[in-house]
């Protein structure tokens, strides 16, 4: 009785995490959890975004003196 209620949790557990993944296939989504939003976004932003017809280039410089994170 034992083996087979691990067994079945194995493949209830197998099965979560496949439906999980299908639907991170479908639905993807990012948190942005860090205190002030560092990495989110605006909706000015966004929307400028989304009225360009064309592909934009971005330069960044960056200090040699960064941290690797």
């Amino acid at each position: 009785m034992k083996t087979k209620n691990l067994t079945l949790s194995i493949l209830l557990f197998v099965l979560i995490i496949v439906l999980v993944n299908l639907l991170s296939e479908q639905y993807f989504f990012r948190l942005d959890l860090t205190e002030n939003r560092r990495y989110t976004l605006s909706k000015a932003t966004k929307n400028i975004l989304k009225d360009l017809d064309e592909p934009i280039t971005v330069k960044a410089y960056f200090s040699e003196d960064i941290p690797p994170s």
